[in-house]
């Protein structure tokens, strides 16, 4: 609301004040920006801004009948301090991926899904690829997004857009390095934002292989060195946080960027109550080549402990495992299946078609993640958008998101302990896979709450528009 008031004390130049009556502190700071750049002297001086709420409004409103804009009804001004306010000086982004459809899995997805919100909020948004099909241009421009192709596929080249960008946001050891050196290299004023997604002083330990040591500390100092040149560095979740945090404050004081939390978005793809599947299908989804690190191993061994021990269920379970080598499935399901005799697997190859994936999703009674370490798990995330009751890794970022907004007697219908003790991480995640697979029906129903539970909390633009806060 805007008063007028007349001074009349100097009538004789006509001369008077303005206020202006905001709610909200966005508001505010909208007006503060707009009044802020007022100079003009036939105005006389920048008007003043006063952030109002409640009654408070009301009152401005009544005491306004005595000014020359009495006529005029004021608007209602809703109240909004949550939102924060976006930088319109970040107008122009380019993101960093390799690919736009997710032929290599969940950072594909996360990237396509961060660029899709940044153009949600009226961003122009390009993302640069090492390739991209014509379907895929199509697919992206209407999302409101412009896929870049790298010339001769290197990320680090440069590249012709039609305005400069005013952030560069890269992902990981992925694409990291190019982002860093698209700033660097050809787009100096622009700022950068360096996103983690994983955690390295965790997962090598996990891949079974004798230099663990050694790749952990190069990894972390990798990371190290893209996050501490940039304007601000993005942790995935709060696991990865509270990790980042620690690996950051490594640097001087003087040399740290500042480390926020982003949680991705979810949204209900089925909105419909999953009907009971007839076959017990537990499904996990991840490389199976890190066997240990995703705890295939675990899987496989409680499930077949299930089936060894006659459970009062209607059927026997069955693992399907998708994520192998393309080449290797057949192989793996071999190994598997001369180790666990009486027990039914399917080892099914790696899939870039997300149709085939969601297929997977909505056939499954089940979804497992019994990763002992996983930085934070989207995928879970994509099988209970279709109405699958999911079981998740208490080593997991979603296991902490998901302890933040459920009361503690929940927590045991989705996240299982997973201890470094191999047989306590059986005996666990069989325990848990028998009492949802018991009552597969009311495992659905909790499903369903969940779902709902996470679509009012997690939004990908309310992510973005508080990243992009930061940069302020």
């Amino acid at each position: 609301m805007i008063r007028a008031m007349f001074d009349p004390e100097q009538h004789d130049s006509q001369r008077g004040y303005i206020e202006v009556l905001v709610a909200g502190k966005q508001a505010q700071h909208l007006a503060e920006h707009l009044t802020g750049s007022i100079e003009s002297i036939r105005i006389g001086g920048k008007p003043k801004v006063e952030w109002l709420l409640g009654q408070h409004i009301q009152e401005a409103q009544e005491t306004n009948t005595s000014s020359a804009f009495a006529g005029i009804a004021p608007a209602a001004l809703p109240v909004d301090d949550e939102m924060p306010l976006i930088p319109a000086s970040l107008q122009t982004i380019l993101v960093i991926g390799t690919e736009w459809d997710s032929r290599h899995g969940g950072l594909s997805t996360f990237n396509r899904e961060l660029c899709m919100a940044l153009a949600q909020l009226g961003k122009t948004v390009y993302c640069l690829v090492k390739y991209a099909t014509t379907d895929e241009e199509e697919r992206a421009k209407a999302e409101k997004v412009t896929l870049v192709r790298a010339t001769g596929g290197n990320l680090s080249r440069k590249i012709t857009l039609p305005a400069d960008p005013d952030l560069i946001i890269g992902h990981g050891r992925i694409t990291g390095d190019a982002a860093k050196s698209q700033q660097e290299d050809f787009f100096p004023q622009a700022k950068r934002i360096h996103f983690i997604h994983m955690s390295p002083s965790q997962i090598e330990w996990h891949k079974g292989k004798a230099d663990a040591s050694q790749q952990a500390t190069a990894r972390e100092q990798e990371e190290l060195n893209l996050a501490k040149a940039a304007q601000l560095v993005i942790a995935v979740g709060p696991m990865l946080f509270r990790e980042t945090d620690t690996l950051i404050h490594r640097l001087a004081p003087e040399s740290r960027p500042v480390v926020c939390q982003f949680n991705p978005g979810f949204r209900q793809r089925d909105r419909q109550e999953k009907i009971k599947p007839l076959n017990l299908q537990c499904l996990l989804v991840g490389r199976a080549e890190d066997e240990a690190l995703k705890g295939i191993d675990i899987a496989v061994k409680a499930l077949h402990r299930i089936v060894e021990a006659h459970e009062p269920l209607e059927y026997k379970p069955e693992l399907i495992i998708r994520g192998a080598p393309v080449g290797e499935g057949t192989a793996l399901n071999t190994k598997i299946k001369e180790k666990h005799n009486g027990f039914q697997v399917q080892v099914r190859e790696y899939s870039s078609d997300q149709e085939t994936i969601i297929g997977d999703y909505r056939s499954a009674a089940l979804f497992l993640m019994p990763s002992r370490s996983e930085g934070f798990g989207l995928v879970p995330l994509e099988a209970l958008s279709v109405g699958v009751p999911i079981l998740i890794s208490e080593n997991s970022g979603l296991a902490e998101l998901l302890k933040s907004y459920l009361e503690s007697h929940k927590h045991r219908h989705y996240i299982v302990a997973t201890p470094d003790d191999t047989n306590q991480a059986i005996q666990n995640w069989e325990q848990s896979i028998t009492t949802q697979l018991i009552d597969i029906e009311a495992a659905i129903r909790r499903a369903k709450e969940l779902a709902e539970i996470l679509e009012d909390k997690l939004k990908w633009t309310d992510s973005c528009r508080k990243m992009l806060e930061e940069l302020r």
